[in-house]
């Protein structure tokens, strides 16, 4: 860890997939748009988009962001190696 002008800030592996939660939200949205109708307009698919972002629960989305700490020390312990995450 390393403090600058009284900043705390982390050792921080560049480019870790690992590391980034708004993953495991795009690969959600993924799942729920390829069980649409293929038959959706555009316009109906934005909609549709729209309403599955708002109706993802903050609980989901809260409990990727607390992980962090345990993502960063699991992709530390193994660099360049794979991690649960």
């Amino acid at each position: 860890m390393r403090v600058e002008n009284n900043v705390h800030t982390l050792r921080w592996p560049a480019k870790s997939l690992d590391l980034n939660p708004i993953d495991h939200l795009l690969d959600l949205l993924k799942r729920k748009v390829r069980a649409q109708p293929l038959q959706l307009k555009l316009k109906e698919l934005m909609r549709a988009i729209y309403q599955m972002c708002a109706a993802i629960p903050q609980q989901y989305i809260h409990r990727h962001i607390l992980s962090m700490s345990t993502r960063h020390l699991a992709v530390n312990g193994t660099p360049g190696g794979c991690t649960k995450y």
